[in-house]
């Protein structure tokens, strides 16, 4: 049984800033996504904003798989299907091989699978809620607004800046939401692009590092 189907089928929506192995986005699409927000907060403020690029140390290693889970019950994903990934994840024995001599196998308490199929979707799952914390730092008067696609529209498409730079080869202008969203970050996978003004950054950072911290409040 082929479980990507039903675990993307049941995951919570992907937040617009991230890009990373979704339909219809690219590392490419990105970086001119970065461009043109780059680009239109000079337009409006008549300099250029701060960007930093942020690069998760061990990324896949040092996932707090309880996150996934609770995310995915959050959303009300069947249960079965929870208990299934928690266990094909959790209950995993690993040994390494080093000059010849095999190590004692051990049981590693945090991250995905490397060379899963499941492991990127999941690692998204586990950092969805980083741009929206990020994003409660942003003004509408120093961060660039974009309209956004509503949950119901296609999964990947692109969105537009105002007053209306189109993104992805399937914008639907009737899908937009009326409420423009705050885009201060740009995900691809767990590289991270923050910008803003320099204050902003800061602040942006310290929440980057709140996020880090963040702990389940049960387990399955």
């Amino acid at each position: 049984m082929c479980l990507f189907p039903l675990l993307e089928d049941v995951s919570p929506p992907l937040d617009i800033a991230q890009g990373g192995f979704r339909p219809q986005r690219s590392a490419l699409d990105q970086a001119l996504c970065l461009h043109d927000l780059i680009q239109e907060y000079y337009r409006r403020k008549r300099h250029f904003p701060v960007v930093a690029f942020l690069d998760i140390k061990a990324a896949y290693d040092t996932v707090d798989r309880r996150v996934i889970w609770q995310s995915l019950l959050a959303v009300s994903a069947p249960f079965a299907l929870v208990s299934v990934l928690a266990h094909l994840f959790d209950d995993v024995s690993i040994s390494v091989l080093m000059s010849n001599q095999v190590s004692t196998p051990f049981t590693p308490s945090t991250g995905v699978l490397q060379g899963s199929v499941l492991s990127p979707h999941l690692y998204s799952i586990y950092i969805n809620t980083l741009p929206a914390l990020l994003r409660s730092a942003a003004t509408r008067t120093t961060t660039t607004m974009i309209s956004s696609l509503s949950p119901s529209g296609p999964p990947g498409s692109g969105f537009g800046l105002s007053p209306g730079l189109p993104f992805g080869p399937t914008m639907n202008v009737s899908s937009l939401s009326s409420s423009p969203t705050a885009i201060n970050s740009l995900l691809y996978a767990d590289d991270v692009a923050i910008l803003g003004s320099a204050s902003e950054v800061k602040q942006i950072l310290d929440l980057a590092q709140i996020h880090s911290q963040i702990r389940p409040s049960h387990t399955l």
